[in-house]
Formats: C-alpha cells, structure tokens, sequence
C-alpha cells in the first residue's frame, strides 16, 4: 500500500479536496451499531491501535466522528472521493475543513508513513463494512 504514496506530488491533496462543500450530517449515516459491532481481523490489530492512540480523540471510536470531528465511516470519504493519498497528506500536513464546521485538521506529528497506512487500511476495513468501497 505504501509504494502507492511514494511518488505523490503535494499538490495532488489541493486537487482531491477542490470543490468540496459542506456535507450532510454524520448522525444521518446510520453505521453506528453495523461499526461498532464488527471484529477487526488480527492483521489491522496494530491499524486500530494506532487509530485508538492518534485520530479517535476527534474523530472517535472506530471513527465514527465526535464533536471535535467528522466521521471516517461517511460517504464524504469513500475513495473515489477522499483516496488514501488524502488520507496520508492530511496527516502529514493537516488539511482545511471544506466538508464539515469542526475547524481546520492540524497535522499529527510523530507517525511513520508505514504507521498511517496501517491506519488507513483499518479505516479502510470499517467503511467496507458498511458498503463504503
């Protein structure tokens, strides 16, 4: 999964994120019971870890969002839309709010880039579990 970040250029995040606006309310998704219910496979153990100590503070418990965050379990995010690159650059250097009103994301210092495809790839296992492909 990581080769695919390897060659990105900075301004492919300005390109995924134009023309976003303001999207629906995440309580109207109901993914709640489906995410919190599903096991997470062995193999996203150290993904879920990672999620738990770095993202679920604003974006919550098997990000499902908070009041300090969106949910990562949303439509807005389905790939097409919010690839993994997104993912990886708004961790690396923040990103501006352009879906939701929860302020702008600061970047989350401190996490290799083998560490945010784990968390992407766990991200990535909850949407699919709710049909978010």
């Amino acid at each position: 999964m990581l080769h695919r970040f390897a060659s990105a250029s900075p301004g492919l995040l300005g390109l995924a994120l134009l023309g976003c606006q303001s999207g629906p309310n995440p309580a109207d998704d109901g993914f709640a019971e489906a995410v919190m219910e599903v096991s997470i496979p062995p193999e996203l153990d150290a993904g879920s870890r990672l999620f738990a100590e770095n993202c679920a503070s604003c974006h919550g418990s098997r990000a499902l969002g908070t009041t300090d965050g969106p949910p990562l379990v949303h439509i807005v995010y389905e790939p097409s839309h919010h690839g993994d690159l997104a993912f990886l650059l708004a961790v690396e250097r923040g990103v501006r709010a352009h879906h939701w009103s929860f302020g702008d994301m600061p970047p989350i210092r401190g996490l290799s880039r083998e560490e945010i495809a784990e968390i992407i790839a766990y991200v990535r296992f909850l949407q699919r579990h709710v049909g978010i492909a």
